[in-house]
């Protein structure tokens, strides 16, 4: 396969950017072209004339993280039925959670966009970051294998798994409200910490959830997801009376 035709070769700058982006997430990546099609959008190769884009490797890397998802489930919770798989994971792979660590190792800063789509707010879509993840996974597995991926994979979604289990978090609440959200007003919630208290070795988070520019809901809890999760459930509820 070829990732990056000779007329467009990685500049010094976007080099040092993956290069930077790589170290600072503990990733093995030995192939810059492959990372940097991975964040390429199909925008910005039609504006540039490129001869590739991230469209194969979000396809690829959807099918290894539900991969992934699927075979730590089987492996750890082995009482588990079907529907109780699916459930788990259909929360933990969403595009809301993707776009969620999308913007925690900061993909918004290297995802290529064209002008167009930078100036509809193209960065904070779901949709460009979840697939840009998808991407990146895709790559890393065609770069490094299975073993690397899930280990990578698992850093993010470990704990929220853990949690769904123990049920410390309700996913239908964020779920639904992204829905309504995204329905509504078509843009997605945003969480915001707005408050930390007590020691380190027994935090509370608190955390404000915000659409359309509106503080809906607050929410605290003993780790972040717990506390956007109490958000999402009270933004959920004035919504609610807003109807009535």
């Amino acid at each position: 396969m070829q990732f990056l035709s000779l007329k467009n070769m990685l500049t010094k700058e976007r080099s040092k950017k993956l290069s930077d982006f790589i170290k600072k997430n503990k990733l093995s990546f030995s192939k810059l072209s492959l990372l940097d099609q991975a964040l390429t959008h199909k925008s910005y190769s039609h504006e540039n004339k490129l001869k590739y884009n991230n469209e194969t490797l979000e396809y690829l890397g959807d099918s290894v993280i539900d991969l992934v998802v699927n075979e730590y489930l089987y492996r750890k919770y082995t009482k588990f039925s079907e529907s109780q798989f699916s459930r788990i994971k259909s929360y933990v792979v969403s595009r809301v959670n993707l776009y969620k660590i999308s913007k925690e190792i900061n993909l918004d800063d290297l995802i290529l966009l064209g002008k167009g789509e930078l100036k509809s707010g193209g960065k904070n879509k779901i949709s460009n970051l979840g697939n840009a993840f998808e991407a990146l996974i895709g790559a890393l597995y065609l770069n490094k294998g299975l073993k690397v991926v899930s280990k990578f994979l698992l850093r993010f979604l470990e704990n929220d798994i853990q949690m769904i289990v123990n049920k410390q978090i309700d996913f239908d609440y964020k779920s639904q409200l992204q829905e309504r959200a995204q329905k509504k007003f078509k843009v997605p919630p945003v969480y915001k910490l707005i408050a930390e208290f007590g020691p380190d070795h027994k935090k509370e988070f608190e955390i404000a959830v915000y659409v359309n520019g509106e503080l809906l809901g607050k929410g605290k809890g003993s780790k972040k997801i717990i506390a956007e999760d109490h958000a999402a459930k009270n933004a959920l509820k004035k919504l609610h009376l807003r109807r009535k």
